[in-house]
């Protein structure tokens, strides 16, 4: 994977987790959250636990070596 296409994919996730889709106020809540703080609140939980798998796999792309060390 190349550096491009992580920070792709890490843009596209973080667009994710926006709750575009709760445009009308609704009286549901979750944990005694509204429904979209707690899509939120769960899609960055999930968006940071991605990005730290992808960091773990592909740092050697973002430190400039060719190869990983192990």
């Amino acid at each position: 994977m190349t550096r491009v296409a992580l920070y792709v994919l890490s843009f596209l996730i973080l667009i994710g987790t926006i709750p575009w889709f709760f445009s009308q106020l609704s009286a549901s809540s979750i944990g005694g959250f509204p429904a979209w703080a707690f899509y939120s609140l769960t899609a960055t939980a999930c968006y940071g636990l991605i990005i730290a798998l992808l960091l773990k796999k592909y740092w050697h792309l973002s430190s400039g070596e060719k190869e990983p060390r192990e």
